[in-house]
């Protein structure tokens, strides 16, 4: 019987040696990971931490008898980019011990006045009654990442800022150059290419809708004598100030003036019959008028006059835009020949 509780006792002893000794490896491996172990027993007092856990914690003291002082230990643990501290009840190792695995980068240690970002993975541990004996936490130093993202985040928050400041200014840059491509640079009205453009569109609008459309042309009496006499200069500002008095004369956005070429200019009156388009030509000669441009060297007043040539039409399948303005031109020119400072309606054939 002795003999049998020796080997008994012996193979005890050897079992022992072997426990002891894969306890040491593992106490070994725990100690030499480059990331922070920390076991709770089911209690919440702390079990273990490794040396990774003493440096990030600072943990220069041995671990206090008292579970709250071991606490307090771990406890100061910050919300990521704040001063408060991280709620007890969803700090990793509390959850764990509520039987729940979980993953957080949203932590803090505030230490000697550096910030210590970390991300902790939790996992409780059951006995074979299924019971909860242990939490595991481990977590990891991850400000230099952290740091990289923020890094990179306000990159690409000034790189999307860049972008989108530059593409505000490329769009009204766009802008700018689509106002210049319309405008006629001396006077500041529309050009002849928006005047084509623009009565285009509104003929096949006013076609579809079946609404009247109405062109006002004109031109400045003895212009070429008036530069002869004044110079080139003042017969810019003259075109200017004539192209002031068809703008002021249009009330209406849709309503455009242009300058149609040399001292030629037009007025677009869509959705305009007739008599509201002869409205418009008297509204134009008496801003003229109202100029008193001197012009010495007219033959029908001493100051600027114009001929007008007036036209309105519904638009329809069977006319074209080009009558509507050869009609308007046709009427100018024998406003011409009929003394000047004038119109006259003529309608598209």
């Amino acid at each position: 019987m002795s003999e049998q509780l020796q080997t008994s006792f012996d193979a005890l002893q050897t079992l022992n040696e072997e426990l002891l000794y894969s306890e040491s490896r593992l106490t070994q491996f725990l100690e030499a990971l480059p990331i922070g172990i920390v076991v709770y027993n089911r209690d919440g007092t702390l079990a273990y931490y490794n040396q990774t856990t003493k440096h990030l914690l600072a943990l220069d003291e041995p671990i206090p008898e008292n579970p709250n002082e071991q606490f307090a230990l771990t406890s100061k643990i910050y919300v990521a980019g704040t001063d408060r501290l991280y709620p007890t009840k969803k700090l990793p190792c509390f959850r764990a011990l509520q039987g729940e695995s979980v993953t957080l980068d949203d932590l803090e240690i505030h230490r000697e006045g550096k910030i210590v970002a970390l991300e902790v993975r939790a996992t409780p541990i059951f006995d074979p009654q299924e019971q909860i004996a242990y939490a595991i936490v481990a977590f990891a130093d991850i400000t230099k990442r952290k740091n990289v993202q923020k890094i990179l985040s306000n990159y690409y928050n000034a790189l999307e800022t860049e972008v989108a400041q530059r593409t505000t200014e490329l769009k009204q840059a766009n802008q700018q150059l689509q106002l210049l491509a319309n405008l006629d640079g001396l006077t500041q009205v529309a050009n002849r290419r928006r005047f084509d453009e623009y009565l285009n569109q509104e003929w096949k609008r006013l076609v579809r809708e079946k609404q009247p459309l109405s062109l006002v042309m004109f031109d400045i009496d003895y212009f070429k004598f008036y530069n002869d006499c004044y110079g080139h200069q003042a017969g810019d500002e003259c075109l200017k100030q004539i192209a002031g008095a068809l703008s002021r004369a249009l009330k209406r956005p849709a309503d455009l003036a242009a300058r149609y070429g040399g001292e030629e200019f037009a007025a677009i009156l869509p959705n305009t019959e007739l008599l509201g388009a002869v409205a418009v030509a008297r509204a134009i000669q008496e801003e003229v008028k109202q100029l008193k441009i001197p012009h010495d060297r007219s033959e029908v007043s001493e100051y600027v006059t114009l001929s007008m040539g007036v036209t309105s039409v519904i638009p329809t399948q069977d006319l074209s835009v080009e009558s509507l303005v050869a009609a308007a031109d046709e009427a100018l020119y024998e406003s011409k020949r009929r003394g000047r400072d004038r119109f006259l309606i003529y309608y598209p054939a």
